[in-house]
């Protein structure tokens, strides 16, 4: 049985990984010298 801890901690992986599939789409929207900053995470273009 999962706890209420275990499902949050389920969705913030969820929400991470989504997060950091979409970074990759938005980072082709912008010029090359873009940094966009996801949780303390520094991509760029």
């Amino acid at each position: 049985m999962m706890t209420n801890t275990t499902h949050t901690a389920v969705l913030d992986d969820y929400f991470q990984l989504f997060d950091a599939s979409r970074t990759e789409k938005l980072l082709v929207l912008f010029t090359p010298d873009v940094e966009i900053i996801l949780n303390g995470t520094k991509r760029t273009g």
